[in-house]
């Protein structure tokens, strides 16, 4: 399944979710963002500015469990919720 949320000039999308290898986040952006990572427990697992459009790769560093993947911009936040199952 494909999980994708989007808000004016924002859009995540996470897939496949669930996973138990490597899911693709991808993101779009017209402002500067940040793109994170937290557990369960809030604990930032990854952070990186962004802007524009882009993907990148998870899974093989991570743990199984369950994770956010946000994208923040100002007042704009898009927050979706990754299952990796190894």
């Amino acid at each position: 399944d494909e999980c994708v949320k989007s808000i004016p000039k924002m859009k995540l999308s996470c897939a496949p979710n669930p996973f138990n290898a490597i899911a693709v986040i991808e993101y779009a952006t017209q402002k500067e963002a940040v793109l994170a990572i937290t557990d369960i427990s809030g604990r930032t697992i990854y952070s990186e500015e962004v802007s524009g459009s882009g993907e990148m790769t998870v899974g093989n560093n991570l743990a199984t469990g369950t994770y956010l993947v946000s994208l923040k911009s100002g007042n704009s936040n898009i927050t979706k919720k990754i299952v990796i199952m190894k």
